[in-house]
């Protein structure tokens, strides 16, 4: 089961690399070559290698660069994006274009035009950098000196950083032809699916809190939705209604608005909660439905439910064309059982009082016989 999932996940990371493309200006092949513009020159077309790079002049492209350090001086510049895979980036000049290294420091003293993202290195920005974009670092740190012009946001755990990276990343594709090449992509998918797992697991262990430290509340929740689901969905559905006028209430009184964040906490603990719940009914069901045991612990019934939402948006990215077919239901099933959740977190008051057990049904019963007359 591990195997299947890491080997779906590591296909889903791939997938958008070559969804997304790279059309280069070239024919794909990289230099095997250290890359100079000299100063006053001007080097039009993208720029693939595993060597360093030296830019005193104007490149009027893409950079892409395996290995080698790649270096901007104060007077070079480059009119597209920066793409560096294990060596390290130093701007002193101009990047008009996002900066994105794996596995490699950036730093910064002169003018970026769109973002910087490091996936594995630090991003170092001197008192003299320009940035108009956001600045990301995932396994690494960010620096700031004084005097830095940021116009965007600093994130050193952006586990979004992913959706920045992958169009990066499938600038490699043009490397496809050579061993580097294949081992930089391979690099790049690796480290993608490391973010994924990472985010998956951080939402698993979140999912697990209300089972191992609240399993009575759990199991009550839990029991109000196999005894009426569509009661709880109600409930659910207006809790869902009325968060936001509710919200607005206390935040237009005043004595209201120090509640707002107390508000906002118990939601997110009643979410959590009925998450749980719905998690433990449909692996319930799929046990039942399959005619396999049950899962006699509560937390693993919830790892079994969490599992199996993650199994079907996997395969939904996987499978081609056809793929929402699956993404789409299980989309509506999170939102809809999260919702139902929060309706029985609401009916149980948090877990502490319990519903009647959900009846069987009665089996069918054939009248009795008349008893017979005695002569």
């Amino acid at each position: 089961m591990k195997m299947n999932m890491i080997l779906a996940a590591l296909l889903l990371a791939a997938a958008p690399c070559r969804a997304w493309g790279w059309h280069s200006h070239h024919s794909g092949k990289i230099s095997h070559e250290p890359v100079v513009i000299a100063q006053g020159q001007t080097a039009h077309g993208d720029i693939t290698t595993d060597k360093s790079v030296q830019v005193d002049g104007v490149l009027d492209g893409d950079c892409a660069a395996l290995g080698g350090p790649v270096t901007v001086s104060p007077s070079g510049r480059i009119t597209g994006d920066l793409v560096s895979m294990g060596g390290p980036v130093s701007v002193s000049g101009t990047v008009d274009g996002d900066i994105t290294a794996f596995g490699a420091p950036v730093e910064l003293s002169g003018s970026a035009g769109g973002d910087i993202s490091s996936l594995g290195g630090g991003v170092t920005m001197l008192s003299s950098a320009t940035v108009s974009g956001d600045v990301s670092a995932l396994g690494g740190r960010v620096e700031k000196s004084g005097g830095v012009r940021l116009k965007g946001d600093i994130d050193q755990a952006d586990l979004k950083l992913l959706r920045r990276l992958l169009p990066h990343m499938a600038r490699l594709r043009g490397m496809e032809g050579n061993p580097l090449g294949k081992i930089a992509l391979l690099g790049a998918f690796g480290m993608g699916l490391v973010v994924f797992i990472a985010a998956a697991s951080a939402m698993l262990l979140l999912m697990l809190i209300a089972p191992v430290f609240f399993p009575k509340n759990v199991e009550a929740a839990s029991q109000a939705l196999r005894a009426d689901f569509w009661k709880a969905s109600g409930a659910g559905l207006l809790i869902v209604l009325a968060v936001f006028p509710c919200l607005l209430g206390l935040l237009v009184s005043i004595l209201g608005i120090p509640l707002i964040p107390l508000a906002l906490l118990v939601l997110v603990a009643a979410k959590i909660l009925g998450a749980a719940a719905f998690m433990d009914v449909l692996s319930r069901r799929f046990f039942d439905g399959i005619g396999r045991p049950v899962p006699g612990r509560l937390a693993a019934r919830v790892a079994a439910g969490y599992s199996l939402i993650v199994a079907a948006m996997l395969l939904g990215h996987i499978i081609p064309v056809m793929g929402w077919l699956l993404t789409l239901p299980a989309l509506f099933v999170v939102a809809f059982g999260v919702m139902s959740g929060l309706g029985s977190v609401w009916l149980t008051r948090f877990g502490t009082r319990r519903c009647p057990p959900p009846q069987a049904a009665a089996p069918d019963v054939p009248p009795a016989a008349p008893p017979a007359s005695v002569v």
